[in-house]
């Protein structure tokens, strides 16, 4: 699970009510489930790939070998 604090958040209150998918008829309780997973989702990306969080990115593991011969290729 995910812990954050309300000032690190990036939209506001009403952005948040106005969203596209609210206004496409999503409910706010399964959005919020769907932006936490998709949270989720991006985080675990994150650590599969070796990804430094925040600050350390001079302290980040190079990707695997495997992606850089996609990326290559």
């Amino acid at each position: 699970m995910i812990h954050t604090a309300i000032a690190t958040l990036y939209l506001t209150a009403e952005q948040l009510r106005s969203s596209q998918s609210h206004r496409d008829g999503v409910d706010e309780p399964t959005e919020s489930s769907l932006r936490a997973y998709g949270c989720e989702l991006v985080q675990e990306a994150g650590i599969l790939l070796r990804l430094a969080a925040g600050g350390d990115v001079h302290k980040a593991d190079p990707p695997p070998p495997l992606l850089l011969q996609a990326v290559v290729c």
